[in-house]
């Protein structure tokens, strides 16, 4: 007959083996190795061929865009595929998302996923500086003040329809655009977005789950739009600037990929060089040794750890990681994890941040 344990012997028992697992490999999340909205349009002698054709297009589509995505500016030149079958050997996985056909022809969408080992052995091959980290969710509130009260959930307003077809949600710096429904709308209007009002900064933060708001007020100005751009968390103001483009799809773009730059150029790890630090965790149950664990394992410049010792309430784990201190810091901080110098300055604290 099996021993039945006490429930708090049981608890400490599970506890214990979640803390003393050895030497752990941190998995990373596949999401930036996946690119989505592929459109492929091949003609061919028969519909299998022009499929056929279009899929090997995409792929080398896909994987250039991946590569942006990646490395720093100027860097994916670098990056030398011999031919269509070697690249084929990046890709794990395509998904159609939607298509068409006809006897000699195909248009489609595509999605397609590569391997996150493969592509990194490529990158570090290559010798080139890249970065997996995803930062938190930017919300963005379009504001589109063309002609009379601004507009934000109202129609027209051809600057939330412009964001809403970009897709923006793959990538390291994920743009979401609020769906305009009941909630939303209840959340924050037109005139509380350009106020920056706090609560309904925070409540539409809270419904998406974002780390920080954009307000983005676009206007037509002369044959160009203008764009008045500011950036908060928390409700403080981050940021703030100011852009131009040709129309609202490339305005779009001028909005956001200054901000991914700027992203990808604080957490770009070059090929060499992982460092070893030994941390302190101060826990509170196993609730908390639980939740650090999942959020630290979704930091993609950790390589492993490994739990050294264990005192009540607190634990010392060696942490492996890629690129430097503040790198690190900094991506622990998208976690809402803080690692911070012991009072004494001789060490290093790992932690949850208050409230979180």
């Amino acid at each position: 007959m099996a021993e039945r344990r006490p429930p708090l012997l049981a608890g400490l028992v599970l506890f214990l083996a979640l803390i003393f697992q050895g030497g752990t490999s941190l998995a990373v999340p596949e999401d930036a190795y996946t690119v989505g909205g592929i459109a492929v349009d091949a003609t061919a002698e028969s519909a299998a061929a022009a499929r056929e054709k279009a899929i090997a297009e995409g792929q080398r589509e896909a994987f250039r865009q991946l590569l942006n995505r990646l490395v720093g500016e100027g860097a994916a030149e670098r990056v030398q595929i011999a031919d269509d079958a070697m690249l084929a050997g990046l890709v794990k996985d395509f998904n159609v998302e939607e298509e068409r056909s006809s006897a000699v022809r195909y248009i489609a969408r595509l999605r397609f996923g590569f391997d996150r080992e493969a592509v990194r052995q490529l990158l570090l091959d290559s010798g080139v500086p890249f970065t997996e980290e995803r930062s938190q969710p930017i919300v963005v509130l379009p504001v589109w003040s063309g002609g009379g009260a601004p507009t934000l959930w109202e129609d027209p307003n051809p600057w939330r329809e412009a964001f809403a077809r970009e897709e923006r949600g793959d990538g390291l710096v994920p743009f979401l655009v609020p769906i305009g429904d009941v909630e939303d709308l209840s959340a924050v209007n037109a005139d509380q977005a350009l106020n920056a009002d706090p609560a309904a900064l925070a409540a539409i933060a809270e419904r998406y789950q974002a780390g920080e708001v954009l307000v983005a007020e676009a206007a037509p100005e002369g044959d160009q739009v203008s764009v008045v751009v500011r950036r908060f968390q928390d409700g403080a103001l981050l940021a703030t600037d100011q852009v131009r483009a040709a129309d609202v799809t490339a305005a779009v773009a001028a909005v956001t990929d200054p901000i991914e730059r700027d992203w990808k150029a604080q957490n770009l790890v070059g090929g060499g060089g992982e460092q070893t630090i030994t941390v302190s965790v101060p826990l509170t149950s196993l609730k908390d040794w639980t939740e650090i664990r999942r959020r630290l394992q979704s930091v993609s410049s950790l390589r492993s750890m490994s739990v050294r010792s264990l005192s009540r309430g607190l634990a010392w784990v060696d942490i492996t990681y890629a690129g430097d201190q503040r790198q690190l810091q900094f991506a622990l901080a998208q976690r809402e994890l803080t690692l911070a110098p012991e009072a004494s300055g001789l060490g290093w604290v790992l932690q949850r941040r208050a409230g979180q």
